[in-house]
């Protein structure tokens, strides 16, 4: 079988294909082809160690990982098609792929919904994203550019935070980097229609899929990418917009009766749970779903979502880009600035830079940010910037080739080290901090297993997890007095700065006593600002029926 084509098309007669051309990237033939497997093999196994590594040593830090937790264990125990949390509350945040994930692992090895387990699927969707764009590199015909990006991946902290965390973002990230993959080949391969068909069907699955984990967010942003990369194209060939709408019109090519039956296979099931799950809730799953936590989270209307106000614009993400991409963010932009013609001469260059752009600037303009959000625009900065950098080597003298080669192998391998170090030293210190278990087990030392656990103004969802049993959460004080009818004596968990708004809300009568509580005293006091997200400072009460609150009592109140 002949090779396949490179994704960059036939270069144009005018004037920037003409001064720039389109091998200008085409790495030397005479490097040797054991050199470059072997460097994918480095590069694979070297993602496996920094990915893998004390993925399931931690607690479960982030709210999102224990809601993810309490959703798989609904699973578990039947609840497939909508997850409920411990506290009754059916899940709709977020559709249930990324739960049936972990409880498929956990069903599969026997085991009990946990650290590792929560954070598998993270953890194998950055590995496909490496994957993806060696793949890439290979089907384009430049191998080590992909190489290259997926090692600049890997030099990314928050890429490789990202892959420790049982968040959605990543796996969504490896379903658009999939989906993009398939339109590429797609694109190369639609001379012949059984490869064609098949790349059609791998961008179908991943879509489906990514509809399935974080719902129309992923459509979003594959069809701007596409129209963006269609726009830059047209623009670079000095182009009208007609011959754009032709250019779109000759996209669907295939769009044949079995290109549409495999579109529709993919995404029918999807569209039938999505159905499913408005039919059990009755009209709850569209209007939390899809109005609150997509259209609220992206234009405002929900006070309790709308953040960032002051950072409307691109710079929300550039202010934090050199600290979550590393040095190669700035080296990019020193290239970029030096190989600007080159922009406009290579399409695939141009594709990346829409791939990092597009939900750079759609997730700015967004009210409610999250620089989680972005990373989905990893992989495309990532290969813009290995095309600049190769050739700017390529550009070098063979002496300074191979010394910037050795260094860049340094600083790899320098990043990894640094990761590792961080992942078993750093780590376990905040772990202390922010694990709930401990915690967990002083409450159950006055709730007994089986009887239900009050909330008063938290969600505390790593709490509840651990405390594996019923929650029940209040958040009025008219609540709080309901429950108290009736009883002679309650316990209740509060975040430590509500105690005051509880206290207030207490009948006459009424005494408060702290009998537990999280907090802990941080040795190291360069630790404190990691500590502080995420993390809530809870106390125990024991409410009881009495004449007045004791001296002792108002004493230790107050010194809280």
């Amino acid at each position: 079988m002949p090779p396949l084509p490179t994704l960059i098309r036939a270069p144009s007669t005018s004037p920037c294909r003409v001064s720039c051309p389109t091998d200008i990237l085409s790495f030397p033939k005479s490097y040797p082809q054991l050199v470059t497997a072997a460097a994918t093999l480095g590069v694979f196994l070297l993602s496996l160690i920094v990915i893998f590594s004390q993925l399931g040593e931690r607690d479960l830090w982030s709210s999102h990982e224990a809601r993810a937790a309490q959703n798989a264990v609904a699973v578990l125990r039947g609840q497939w098609v909508l997850p409920r949390l411990f506290d009754g509350r059916y899940e709709l945040q977020k559709p249930p792929l990324y739960y049936w994930l972990i409880a498929a692992w956990c069903r599969c090895t026997e085991s009990t919904v946990a650290a590792f387990a929560v954070r598998l699927p993270a953890a194998i969707s950055a590995l496909i994203t490496v994957l993806a764009l060696i793949i890439i590199g290979y089907v384009m015909g430049r191998p080590v550019i992909g190489i290259v990006a997926a090692s600049f991946l890997l030099t990314m902290p928050h890429f490789l935070w990202l892959s420790h965390v049982g968040r959605i973002d990543l796996p969504l990230t490896a379903c658009l980097t999939v989906a993009l993959t398939g339109k590429m080949l797609s694109d190369t391969l639609y001379q012949r229609r059984i490869l064609s068909y098949l790349s059609l069907l791998i961008t179908s699955l991943a879509l489906s899929l990514g509809l399935l984990l974080k719902g129309p967010i992923i459509l979003a942003f594959y069809l701007a990418i596409i129209l963006a990369d269609s726009w830059s194209d047209n623009i670079a060939r000095n182009r009208s917009l007609a011959n754009l709408l032709e250019d779109l019109r000759k996209g669907f090519r295939i769009a044949n009766p079995l290109s549409v039956i495999i579109c529709l296979t993919c995404m029918t099931p999807v569209f039938l749970w999505y159905m499913m799950a408005n039919e059990i809730t009755e009209g709850q799953w569209v209007r939390e779903f899809f109005f609150r936590h997509n259209f609220a989270r992206g234009f405002g209307g929900d006070p309790q979502l709308d953040r960032h106000r002051h950072w409307l614009g691109p710079l929300f993400y550039l202010a934090q880009l050199p600290w979550s991409i590393g040095p190669t963010f700035l080296l990019a932009v020193f290239l970029g600035c030096k190989s600007k013609v080159l922009i406009s001469c290579d399409n695939f260059l141009r594709l990346s830079v829409c791939w990092f752009m597009v939900p750079l600037i759609l997730l700015s303009l967004m009210q409610y940010k999250r620089l989680d959000y972005l990373a989905p625009a990893y992989p495309g900065f990532a290969l813009a910037a290995a095309i600049l950098v190769m050739r700017y080597w390529q550009d070098l003298p063979e002496k300074r080739r191979r010394a910037f080669g050795l260094s860049y192998l340094g600083f790899l391998l320098t990043a990894a080290a640094l990761w590792l170090a961080y992942l078993h030293t750093i780590v376990p210190i905040l772990d202390q901090h922010r694990q709930q278990r401990d915690f967990a087990a002083q409450v159950r030392e006055y709730i007994p297993p089986g009887q239900s656990v009050l909330m008063f103004c938290t969600e505390a969802h790593l709490l509840s997890f651990h405390l594996g049993g019923s929650i029940d959460r209040v958040f009025q004080e008219s609540e709080l007095r309901q429950r108290l009818q009736g009883a002679t004596s309650l316990y209740v968990i509060v975040p430590k700065r509500y105690y005051d708004k509880l206290r207030k809300a207490l009948p006459d009568f009424w005494v408060s006593k702290i009998v537990a509580t999280n907090e802990r005293n941080v040795r190291f006091s360069w630790l404190k600002p990691l500590l502080q997200e995420g993390h809530e400072t809870l106390l125990l009460l024991s409410l009881t029926q009495g004449p007045e609150m004791s001296e002792e009592n108002r004493v230790e109140a107050d010194a809280i």
